[in-house]
């Protein structure tokens, strides 16, 4: 059986793949930067300059999780792909944990000042809610997508 192409896929189940795998592209570039900051820190670190405790396991435990979230995505993108009904679940079930996990971070976000800009320190919750809102803008696009009844249809052949 050959594999299909993108194009043979309806338009709301091929637009569910793309997001799917720019997500887990996005996640994987994420996921190098933090590991490229874990380490900074521990240059830092060795070098005597001073790093707040806990930066470095948190920096482990985001990367992990970025990581682990952008495999699913992907891996999930190709089942809904090659037409699996179990994938299409899964990959909604994905994302209502990355919903869960958005409104997780916009009530009890991380309460720490950012980066010095100028003379003002910018808030990392600010950031933390913008990007926990796009996450859950996104992760609701792609549920809805895959329910419809042409993503149905495809999935279920």
């Amino acid at each position: 059986m050959e594999d299909p192409a993108l194009s043979d896929l309806p338009a709301s189940t091929r637009a569910a793949v793309l997001t799917l795998g720019g997500l887990c592209g996005l996640g994987l570039l994420c996921a190098a930067g933090l590991a490229l900051a874990i380490v900074s820190a521990a240059h830092l670190r060795s070098t005597g300059a001073p790093v707040p405790d806990g930066a470095a396991p948190a920096l482990y435990r985001f990367a992990a999780g970025t990581l682990a979230v952008a495999v699913c995505r992907g891996a999930l993108a190709s089942m809904v792909m090659r037409r699996s009904a179990i994938g299409r679940r899964l990959a909604c079930l994905v994302e209502t944990g990355v919903i869960a996990l958005g409104l997780l971070s916009w009530y009890n976000g991380p309460g720490f000042e950012g980066p010095r800009a100028g003379h003002t320190a910018v808030t990392a919750d600010l950031a933390s809610w913008f990007g926990a809102t796009a996450g859950i803008v996104v992760s609701i696009a792609v549920i809805l997508l895959l329910w419809t009844r042409a993503s149905e249809a495809w999935c279920d052949r």
